[in-house]
């Protein structure tokens, strides 16, 4: 995708998200980004601004010929807390490891999988939100980490 498309639909995200923040008619549909493809080394993601009361995103990647077996969300609040949602769109402390990683269990499309990124309200935060997204595969673990930012 090129630069300029790029910036394009980060711009329609971004008038998305101000649209359809708290307040929209419950129609609205959730924000929806296109991101690059996740990588081994881990993928950096375009931020995001969006309002985070509730934070409401779908964030959506090409599994290039990938078979997830599991999918993962989680979060850094601040420089400290993490967080991860659970397949019931919960968040719940997390420990960081690996083996105590909760499945969200996002089905794969068209050779595409979209994360849905909802649920926690993180108005409070004072510093941007570092989500990250990632599957398994029989070969391993893809992510790619983003950061989003209070709309003002």
């Amino acid at each position: 995708m090129s630069a300029a498309r790029t910036t394009w639909r980060m711009l329609a995200l971004a008038a998305g998200l101000a649209l359809g923040g708290p307040g929209a008619g419950a129609q609205t549909p959730s924000p929806s980004v296109d991101a690059p493809p996740l990588t081994a080394a881990g993928a950096a993601l375009p931020a995001v601004t969006a309002s985070l009361s509730p934070l409401d995103l779908r964030v959506s990647v090409d599994l290039q010929g990938d078979v997830p077996v599991a999918t993962y969300v989680s979060a850094r609040i601040g420089t400290a807390q993490l967080v991860q949602r659970t397949p019931a769109g919960q968040w719940v402390a997390w420990d960081g490891r690996d083996e105590t990683r909760i499945n969200d269990q996002f089905a794969a499309f068209g050779g595409r999988l979209t994360f849905i990124v909802n649920g926690a309200d993180f108005s409070a935060q004072k510093f941007p939100v570092a989500v990250f997204i990632g599957y398994r595969t029989a070969a391993g673990l893809k992510f790619g980490t983003f950061t989003v930012t209070a709309q003002p």
